[in-house]
């Protein structure tokens, strides 16, 4: 459009969801405050690693997130305690329009409404949303995975790890049945960086998981002393 075209918040919000439009990211950016102003907001959130840095296109990853703040952040919208229910509401119809569908929009069958955002900066691919499922249950979905640059089997990756997360989440019995999900083959660098994003990394999570490793080398001290 001509130098000096007016945008609406509402369209150049469009075109950040439903396009992965970076001038329109920069603008809503500069709009909302700048990059102190949102990372502040951010940690009142309680949002522990989403950090703007500088103006996309972000090539080299130095704006940062992590799934567990993603996550957190759409449980947050979905509840109510970011916006009344109007916005709400508004905010998942423009997410709905995410042009990119080879991902969770993909991995559900055809009823089930998304709402969700990918990204992609080359060596890594994304998405994030909530998912309606046909039988009136509702869940956040969120995958990361790392890649070669620009390797479209990673986005097949996540779309299968939706798949299956979707079809154990809508199940009679969600809580047994995600046990069932497969997760990356465990000794492979993909899936110390799966279980690292999975990790709780608050002081009582590490505590936890000090206590349980004691636990297991004790019990493989006795076995060792009771074969002797």
């Amino acid at each position: 459009r001509p130098l000096g075209t007016s945008f609406s918040v509402a369209e150049t919000a469009h075109q950040m969801a439903a396009v992965s439009d970076n001038s329109a990211t920069n603008m809503l950016i500069a709009r909302l405050g700048g990059f102190e102003t949102l990372n502040q907001q951010f940690k009142r959130w309680g949002l522990r690693d989403t950090v703007l840095r500088q103006k996309l296109p972000d090539l080299d990853g130095h704006n940062t997130t992590s799934p567990r703040d993603l996550a957190y952040l759409l449980t947050l919208l979905d509840t109510g305690h970011l916006l009344g229910i109007r916005s709400r509401d508004r905010v998942m119809r423009t997410m709905a329009e995410c042009s990119n569908t080879a991902m969770l929009r993909e991995s559900v069958p055809p009823g089930a409404d998304v709402s969700h955002k990918t990204g992609d900066i080359g060596f890594v691919v994304a998405d994030a949303g909530l998912v309606y499922t046909r039988k009136g249950r509702r869940y956040v979905a969120v995958g990361f995975a790392r890649r070669p640059y620009n390797e479209v089997s990673a986005a097949t990756y996540l779309r299968r790890v939706f798949e299956k997360a979707h079809d154990a989440l809508d199940t009679q019995f969600p809580d047994a049945a995600v046990r069932s999900i497969e997760y990356p083959i465990e000794g492979t660098p993909l899936y110390d960086e799966f279980l690292d994003a999975m990790l709780d990394k608050s002081p009582k999570g590490i505590q936890s998981r000090k206590e349980a490793a004691e636990k297991r080398l004790q019990k493989q001290l006795e076995k060792a002393g009771s074969t002797q």
